[in-house]
This record gives C-alpha cells, structure tokens and sequence, in this order.
C-alpha cells in the first residue's frame, strides 16, 4: 500500500463444495444396512435376560430404523429414500487482513475471516413435518417436560417430543436424506498476529484469536438433525436456568455452535472456544545453546448437562 513497501493488503473470497457423507451412497439401500425394531419385554422370571417369551414382537415396536418398515416386515426394498436434489455442502468464505513492518524483522498483522455454510443434510421422516410431534408424556417427563440439574445453577427445562406414529406409518416408515433447507452456519473471526524474526540472538510470535461461530434459522418452525424439535446434543444452545423453555425449534437462530467430536465415544468433546493465544520466543545463548518457551491459553470448552429421554419412534437420545 506504500512506496516503502512495509504495509500489505490481502483477501480472497471463494465458494467451495463440501463432501457428503460415505453413509449417503447406501441410504436407501438394503444391503448396506441392517434394519431394526425394538420391541418391549417384560422379565418375568427375573433373570435379567430377554427370551423369546418375555418379548412382546406382534405389537407396535417401541422404534425401528435401518430401512426396515414394520407394516412390511418382509420387504426386500428399503423404506428410506434418497432425495434425487440432494447437494453437497456449500461453504462460501472471506479473508481479509492488513501487514505492517514496524521495524526490520517485526512485523504485526490482523485478519478478519467470515463464512457462511448451507445444503446440509438430514433425515426427517418422509411426510412427517414439524407439526407431527406431540409432547412425549412418559412416567420420567409428565408432561413432556424434561428437568436436568445444572449443579451450582439450578434447574433447566425443556419440552421433550416424539413423532405421531400414525403420520410415520402413513409416510411408509421411512426416512429420507435431503438438505436442510433454511439451516446454515456462520463463522466470523479476527486473529493478530505478531512475528519478530530470528536477529541480534532472539526471535518470537504472537497470535491471538477471537471466534464466533453461530447456527441460524430463518423460520420458526426448525427441526433438529432426525426432524423431532426436541434439543439434544447435537444441537446445544443458550440454556435457560430455573424456566421452561417451550421451543418451537431445536435450534435457537444466533445460538454458539458446538461442535460434537468424532471418535471412539469414550467421551463427549464439543469443540467451540471464543478465544485462544500463543506466544513463543527463542533465545540464542554461548556455547551453541538456545532457550526456548511457549504459552498456549483458550477458553475452556463446553461441557453441556446431559440426561437422556425417550422419544418415542425415535429412540433415546441425549
């Protein structure tokens, strides 16, 4: 930007296509997955084991899944469906920032980045919409109502939902992979930097960042990742202490972004931390040697309350 050459402008700006899932290519196919029903059981003789006898198979099963359509149970075809429009995730992004020498080998730089991700998919149940749930009235939650409580906070609350059965039944008993219309994320973050190059014995860095990465909606009538309204935890949001929170979606538009952490399942990470820094220098000494340290800091991550709740044909969840 200037005849000396010490302060640089940059930014770029794209659109890229994400990747589906490897489950999408055998959705609706019934070799590539085992289906299932769940049916209750009684034990009768107390030994703790389900037999043939104890289980009730001729009713309506407490869930299914996996293609299988328990009006049916024969069927070599696969109940799910595979939206023909389905799209890949579309993420479009923005960088820009400004360098500056202050001095010969400092130099100081800040960054603003913003993106915005949509077409993601899900699997809501086919024909099923947001107005085919009922409060799941169960001998834990009277009344849909789910209480959890916040050690050193208090109580939280929140409605529990499960799908109508016969509106699943009328729609085949099947689920359907296609993308999320109105749904998307957004990210927009600043990092300085810092970077005073190797002379006169020492050198150091220094970056700081400030994160904020949102999930919006623009309708009111959101569902969550299987179609049912009720919060889990793949959708975590701004918990509302001591009140009831009667969500009409799953997720709050604006509400932080918690990422679930992939892996072996051991433990739940949820990856989202407004700000983080490191700082390390070097120091050359006599003799050849050189002292060197580092300090990283970040915001802790979240650690939502969990209790799991049973939602009717769409299992448990947490």
């Amino acid at each position: 930007l200037d005849e000396a050459a010490k302060t640089l402008l940059r930014g770029s700006i794209g659109t890229s296509v994400g990747q589906l899932s490897n489950g999408t290519v055998g959705f609706s196919n019934p070799s590539s997955s085992v289906g299932f029903a769940d049916y209750p059981w009684v034990d009768a003789n107390g030994n703790g084991f389900a037999e043939p006898a104890e289980i009730a198979a001729t009713g309506q099963p407490i869930t299914f899944g996996g293609g299988f359509n328990p009006s049916s149970p024969t069927a070599v075809k696969s109940a799910n469906q595979l939206d023909p429009n389905l799209k890949a995730p579309l993420t479009t992004a923005l960088t820009l920032g400004i360098d500056r020498e202050l001095m010969p080998n400092l130099g100081i730089g800040v960054s603003y980045s913003w993106n915005r991700t949509t077409r993601y998919a899900y699997d809501p149940w086919i024909g099923v919409g947001p107005e085919d749930y009922e409060l799941a009235d169960t001998a834990t939650t009277p009344g849909g109502v789910l209480a959890v409580n916040v050690p050193g906070q208090g109580t939280y609350s929140t409605l529990v939902y499960r799908p109508i059965p016969a509106v699943v039944a009328a729609g085949g008993n099947g689920r359907i992979r296609t993308n999320f219309e109105g749904y998307s994320t957004r990210y927009n973050g600043i990092d300085v930097t810092m970077t005073k190059r190797l002379a006169n014995r020492w050198m150091a860095r220094f970056a700081a960042s400030y994160n904020d990465a949102t999930q919006q909606y623009d309708d009111a009538n959101l569902v969550g990742a299987f179609g049912n309204p009720t919060l889990n935890d793949g959708y975590i949001d701004t918990l509302q202490i001591g009140t009831l929170a009667p969500q009409a979606s799953a997720v709050i538009p604006g509400g932080q972004m918690y990422q679930l952490s992939s892996g072996s399942g051991q433990g739940e990470v949820f990856v989202n931390a407004k700000w983080m820094l490191n700082l390390n220098g070097l120091y050359q000494l006599p003799w050849n040697m050189e002292l060197a340290g580092n300090l990283y800091g970040k915001q802790g991550g979240p650690l939502p309350p969990v209790s799991p709740a049973s939602l009717g044909l769409d299992g448990s969840h947490n």
